[in-house]
Parts: C-alpha cells; sequence; structure tokens
C-alpha cells in the first residue's frame, strides 16, 4: 500500500518545532552564570562574615543577576558583574561594597580570587586581624577602601602591585610598622587616606614616584624623619594633611610649588625652625593650619583672597598684622600664653590696635583671653 504524502503544512509546523527546540537549546547553553569558583569564594566570604546576598541581585540563587548587571551605585550590600567572557556566557564579580553592616572577623584570604575586583569597598565595619598579602592578587583594583574598621599588623607590600590605583583608603585602623616602598609604584593613585593607621618611620623616598596625588590624609600617625622635598613635585595635590606625626623641621621649601592646594595642614614640628615665606605661591589656599612648627618671622603681606580659615598658633611670628586682616577672616593665634580666637571685625573707625607694639598678637577688639 502506497503511503501518502506528507502535507506542506505540516512540514513546516515540524521545521517549526524544530527551530524552537534548537533556539532554547542555545539560549540552555549560552545562560550567563557566574564563575563557580568566584561564586563559591563570595558565598564562603560572606559566610564568614554572617552576610546573606539581597534578593536584588542573587535572584534564584544566581548572584550576578537582577542589579548586579546593572549597577549597585552606593547600595551598601552588593557586587557588580561583567558578563563578557566565555562569549557572553560566564560573569565576574568586579565590584564587591560591603559598607557599614557591623562586619566581624577577618578578611579572609580567599579574596585574592577575586581577581576581577576593579572596585572594593569595606569601610565602616568591625573587622580585625591583618590585611592579607593575597590582596596583591586584585591586579585590577582601581578603588580600594577598608577604612574605619579594626585592622592590625603591618599594611602588606602586595599592595604595590595594585598600579592600576587610583583611590585608596586605609584611614582609621591599628596597622604597625612602618609604610612599604612597594607603594611607590601607585603611581596613578590619586586619593590616598592613611589617617589615624598607626604607622610609623619616615615616608620613602619611592613615594617620590606618586607625582599624580591630588588629595593625601596622613595625620595623626607616627611618621617621622622631615617632610621630604620631593613633596614639593606632588604639583596636583589640592589637599595635603601630615599634622599630629613626629616629623622634624624645618618645613621644606619646595612645598611653595604646590599652587593647586586648597587645604593645607601640617603641625607639631618643633626640632628646627622653620620660615613661612613657602606659602606666598598658594593662590588658591582656603584653609591653612600650621600650628606649633617653631615658624619664624612675619606674616607674609599678600595672601589668596580665598584663605579664610587660618591656624598659626603656638608659633614665633613677629611683626604686626598685615593689611589682608580683614572682616570675615578666621584666624587662630596663640602667643605667650595668649590665646585668640576670632571672627573678625573692625571698630567704628575702621582701625586695628595691637595689644604688644611691635609684636604679633590681638587686636583689642576682639575676644582675647589671658
Amino acid at each position: 500500500m502506497k503511503s501518502m504524502p506528507k502535507s506542506p503544512r505540516y512540514t513546516i509546523l515540524a521545521f517549526c518545532f524544530w527551530c524552537i527546540h534548537l533556539l532554547r537549546s542555545v539560549e540552555r547553553s549560552t545562560a550567563q552564570t557566574t564563575d563557580p569558583s568566584e561564586a563559591a569564594t563570595l558565598h564562603s566570604i560572606f559566610q564568614q562574615w554572617n552576610i546573606s546576598a539581597t534578593s536584588d541581585w542573587n535572584i534564584s540563587g544566581e548572584l550576578c543577576s537582577g542589579v548586579a548587571l546593572k549597577g549597585i551605585g552606593n547600595v551598601n550590600l552588593g557586587i557588580e558583574c561583567l558578563c563578557t567572557f566565555n562569549n557572553g556566557s560566564t560573569c565576574r564579580i568586579t565590584r564587591l561594597r560591603v559598607v557599614m553592616q557591623n562586619v566581624t572577623g577577618h578578611i579572609p584570604e580567599t579574596i585574592g580570587n577575586l581577581t576581577h575586583l576593579n572596585y572594593l569597598a569595606l569601610d565602616g565595619n568591625y573587622l580585625t586581624g591583618s590585611l592579607p598579602s593575597s590582596i596583591g592578587n586584585l591586579r585590577s583594583m582601581q578603588y580600594m577602601s577598608v577604612s574605619t574598621n579594626l585592622l592590625s599588623g603591618g599594611i602588606p607590600k602586595e599592595l604595590g602591585n595594585l598600579r592600576n590605583l587610583t583611590n585608596l583608603g586605609l584611614g582609621t585602623n591599628s596597622f604597625s610598622g612602618s609604610l612599604p616602598p612597594q607603594m611607590g609604584n601607585l603611581i596613578i593613585l590619586q586619593e590616598f587616606n592613611m589617617d589615624s593607621i598607626g604607622v610609623s618611620g619616615p615616608i620613602p623616598s619611592t613615594f617620590a614616584n606618586l607625582v599624580n596625588l591630588e588629595r593625601l590624609w596622613a595625620f595623626d600617625n607616627e611618621l617621622n624623619g622631615t617632610i621630604p622635598d620631593f613633596t614639593g613635585n606632588w604639583t596636583k595635590l589640592k589637599i595635603l594633611k601630615l599634622h599630629g606625626n613626629a616629623f622634624q623641621g624645618p618645613i621644606p621649601s619646595s612645598l611653595s610649588s604646590l599652587a593647586s592646594l586648597t587645604d593645607l595642614q601640617i603641625g607639631e614640628i618643633t626640632s628646627r625652625s622653620s620660615s613661612l615665606a613657602f606659602i606666598k605661591g598658594m593662590r588658591n589656599l582656603t584653609t591653612l593650619f600650621l600650628g606649633n612648627n617653631s615658624l619664624f618671622g612675619n606674616l607674609p603681606s599678600n595672601k589668596s583672597s580665598s584663605l579664610q580659615n587660618i591656624d598659626l598658633s603656638y608659633n614665633q611670628l613677629s611683626g604686626g598684622l598685615p593689611s589682608w586682616i580683614t572682616q570675615g577672616l578666621q584666624l587662630y593665634v596663640q602667643k605667650m600664653h595668649k590665646v585668640c580666637y576670632f571672627h573678625l571685625y573692625f571698630s567704628s573707625d575702621q582701625t586695628i590696635h595691637y595689644i604688644s607694639k611691635g609684636e604679633f598678637g590681638c587686636p583689642v577688639e576682639l575676644n582675647c583671653n589671658n
């Protein structure tokens, strides 16, 4: 018996079903998934820190999903992923943000397995122990901050491997020892926050390479030696805070090259006297703190019009107040047990008088306490 030929309609339907099946097979084979080793690492770290992934980016157990693919912004607990690996089928974790989550425990060595991280923020927790040397594996890192924790031990020299860093935050921790010379490799670093971290010793000579620095917070440590002359080569600096250390004088005259500074704070340099002349070229200053530096001489005859907050207490300045003392200026001075803190104003005849003739003192119109 002769079989009936298949109709064209049946053939078309069969072809359509076959295409749908093929597309679903391709879709299953190219579904984006988090790299298994990175997923295991993150799960392990979160387990140690007693925190969990949120449903915003851990949809149905897939870490790289939801907002992790769109950008976490300033969400305090989250990740971001890049899914361009293995023809778009594999996602790598590029950003990790765990900020102010009351996390306790250590930063595990396994964090060095997240080698595609370019952003790491662990600020404002209660992390203890040392900063692991495996952090040096994260060579794509551009922004890293572990500020405001309870970290201790030495700063690992492996930080010098992170040559793509532009922002580094170590502030408010309990590290010990000196700054590793290898950190001079961070030649594109722009912001470095290392205030109150417990380090001591001189600023390494290799830091001369950090010519792209724009903001350096290094106050309240035990740094010693002299402030290096090469600091004057950091001509992009806008903020420089070195007070509260154990530096020896004099303050280098090379600082006069830092014409972009808006905020300069240096204090507690008492071993050798320094001239105040280096501030003359700083035309963009708004805040100047130079208390307790054994500064000598007169105040400069001119200053930046933007400079309105000045602290020159506990120095050896002499002479009278210059003509740039005007209304609106915030000036704090202490000399020979005399303390003045005032918002300048003028008497009715627009004159300023002196308490000690020929010496740097307080105008009688101002609130001065002996």
